[in-house]
């Protein structure tokens, strides 16, 4: 349904959108370049993962880590060409993935709609909520892989719409950069296409009740899906996982992107309302999309077996960080599929949802763009080089997550998060934070002291076998809690 019969007044909106877009974008790009450049560090906790691999591809002519999904490397690389160095590299390239997943919001819902104002609106909803750092500082290969995902689906939506095959050839190319971006993109494909199965079966008027019951029977399998992997006996399941999935559900909407999470619940149910009240009507594109991206956030994004428990680093987490598009999608769409029948429904979905995007956009920065964070590693990186001399040449470091990557980077020396399978180092040394002051000896070699008085220490393997024996309980579990290497480690298990 179209809001404006006049063509003339329909231009200018359409240049009043663009212009709003734009504008709106280069204020973003300031802020957030503004945000990432305040310390001359790569963000994020795992950001010296990705300038490892672009300096060794540069230097080297490959990767530091293997991997199978290289484009968004590639595509970095070849910035940092023209960039005064890696780190700043990265961060450019990070703001210009995350600009064309708002940009590819802007024109999905567009397409969508066929208003102009709803996809500004989808445009405003990925550059308030505080969730987006995420894409922009920690997962970048995500966000590139994103990118290029949303807009082969509005190369395949226009390729649909206007019946040309001119849109599918690019709808294809953007689909396998995206899949070489991120492993995560083919699955979350897959899903999503999962997702329209039972959205049309309920909505088509053509099918009888047992399509119907037998779509409501599928949602229910896939919601279910990890519990029956986990209790099902035939197949041995993974340790990494079963630290994923849960068996009994659980209240999904906690700790990552909580106000997100919340708009996604509210704005998902609020499109199968619309859709129940409108299920007499011959189902179109616009319905049937919108209602897969809201089951697509019931049964995976929100899913109630899906764990939390390893916060960003695993697949609740990730998807969670996620949900801010999907609500970029789905709350435009049911602004204008309540319109469509009551205009006035569409003050209440935005009297609604307005509380809970503040909330979004006051929430908490993640830890790895932080102050006290960056600070903490700028002082690292300048304390290392320091310390290197002190090491012996063919050594190893075990330090924590995020920190292993910055030691390699920084002083070349190998490093991981656990002791390493093929023992031929001369030496092991762990990187441990949080150590009181009280329990450092000669033998520690101080890095940096934060704010509570605490220091950050190498010491060599055996030396802090012999010093951890010696420790009292209390301060065995101090250890332990804030360095997750070492509680991961069996050898420093109570």
């Amino acid at each position: 349904m179209h809001f404006i019969a006049d063509p003339s007044k329909e231009v200018s909106l359409k240049r009043w959108a663009v212009a709003g877009v734009l504008s709106i974008l280069l204020l973003c790009l300031w802020r957030d370049f503004s945000l990432l450049t305040k310390y001359p560090v790569a963000v994020g906790i795992d950001g010296y993962y990705y300038v490892l691999q672009v300096d060794t591809l540069r230097t080297k002519g490959h990767f530091w880590f293997p991997i199978k999904t290289p484009l968004i490397i590639y595509l970095i690389t070849s910035l940092s060409y023209l960039a005064p160095n890696s780190i700043i590299a990265i961060k450019i390239s990070s703001l210009l993935f995350h600009s064309l997943i708002s940009l590819g919001v802007f024109a999905l819902v567009t397409s969508i709609t066929r208003q102009y104002w709803a996809g500004l609106i989808g445009f405003i909803l990925t550059a308030i909520p505080t969730s987006r750092l995420f894409l922009i500082g920690e997962f970048i290969s995500n966000s590139g892989g994103l990118a290029f995902f949303i807009w082969s689906v509005w190369f395949a939506i226009k390729t649909r719409q206007n019946k040309k095959v001119v849109y599918a050839i690019p709808s294809i190319v953007c689909f396998l950069a995206a899949v070489f971006s991120h492993r995560s993109i083919l699955l979350l494909a897959i899903f999503f296409v999962i997702s329209t199965l039972p959205v049309y079966l309920l909505m088509a008027q053509d099918r009888g009740l047992i399509y119907k019951w037998g779509a409501l029977g599928f949602a229910v399998v896939i919601l279910i899906a990890p519990a029956l992997i986990m209790i099902q006996p035939f197949i041995p399941v993974p340790e990494w996982l079963r630290s994923e999935f849960a068996t009994v559900p659980h209240w999904s909407i906690t700790r990552v992107a909580l106000a997100d999470r919340l708009i996604l619940l509210v704005a998902s149910l609020g499109i199968f309302s619309v859709l129940f009240l409108r299920r007499n009507e011959q189902p179109n594109q616009p319905m049937i999309f919108l209602g897969s991206i809201a089951l697509f956030s019931l049964l995976v994004t929100l899913n109630p077996f899906l764990s939390d428990g390893d916060g960003l680093r695993g697949i609740a987490g990730r998807l969670c960080s996620l949900a801010y598009l999907q609500v970029a999608l789905l709350v435009p769409g049911l602004i204008w599929l309540s319109m469509q029948k009551e205009p006035r429904k569409a003050i209440y979905v935005i009297a609604t949802i307005v509380p809970l995007l503040t909330l979004s956009a006051k929430a908490p920065i993640p830890r790895g763009i932080g102050d006290d964070y960056l600070q903490a590693r700028l002082t690292l990186i300048q304390k290392l080089p320091l310390s290197r001399a002190a090491l012996v040449d063919n050594s190893f470091i075990v330090a924590s997550h995020g920190n292993q990557f910055v030691v390699t980077s920084t002083i070349g020396i190998p490093s991981q998060q656990s002791m390493p399978v093929d023992n031929h180092y001369q030496r092991i040394y762990w990187l441990i934070d949080g150590v009181e002051k009280k329990l450092i000896t000669p033998a520690n070699l101080v890095l940096m002291n934060d704010t509570n008085n605490r220091s950050s220490i190498l010491i060599e393997d055996s030396e802090l076998r012999q010093q951890f024996a010696r420790l009292d309980p209390k301060d065995r579990h101090n250890l332990l809690l804030n360095n997750t290497h070492l509680s991961r480690s069996n050898i420093f298990l109570p």
